[in-house]
């Protein structure tokens, strides 16, 4: 049976996410909903307590994003000028902020700050982050069935460049 979302009627969206059991709407002009269970703060609420309606995320209210993706227990949203913020799980860095702690708000990859990131998805328990001006592909979190790309199976807390890779990604756009 199809149900319609009522608290997002009227509300033009641009894009749509799902991760493991929590789900994500960015609207045209750049505010972002989020529900669904809350565990490790994948909502980025300020909470882990679980929404069961579109909920805004308020500490992106004036960051512009454009699109968001889910893992399992995290999410990423990216915005107009590049600039990734990462929330939810980060036991394996898959939040790319150096620790393995969850997050509960929105923070930006600092890591990732000077460059145009174009797009962001998530794995389970990774993140991939695209900057073809600079032929770069950026990969973080867990790395041990080579989902990373870094020639390694190790599990990466900061973003990892892969050059060769992002050369080939963007002449496909």
């Amino acid at each position: 049976m199809q149900q319609p979302l009522e608290s997002l009627s009227g509300l033009p969206i641009a894009s749509i996410a799902c991760g493991g059991h929590h789900s994500v709407a960015v609207s045209l002009s750049g505010a972002v909903y989020a529900w669904g269970r809350n565990a490790h703060g994948q909502l980025g609420i300020g909470s882990q307590e679980d929404r069961h309606f579109p909920t805004q995320v308020r500490g992106l209210r004036h960051q512009d994003v454009r699109r968001a993706a889910c893992g399992q227990d995290h999410t990423a949203c990216l915005t107009a000028d590049g600039g990734v913020f990462t929330f939810g799980g980060g036991s394996y860095g898959q939040l790319g902020h150096g620790g393995r702690g969850s997050e509960v708000l929105p923070r930006k990859v600092m890591e990732l700050m000077g460059t145009e990131v174009t797009q962001v998805a998530c794995g389970k328990l990774h993140t991939l982050a695209l900057v073809p001006s600079r032929g770069r592909l950026y990969s973080f979190g867990l790395g041990g069935a080579g989902q990373l790309g870094t020639r390694s199976s190790a599990t990466a807390a900061t973003p990892q460049a892969r050059t060769e890779c992002a050369s080939h990604l963007a002449r496909c756009h």
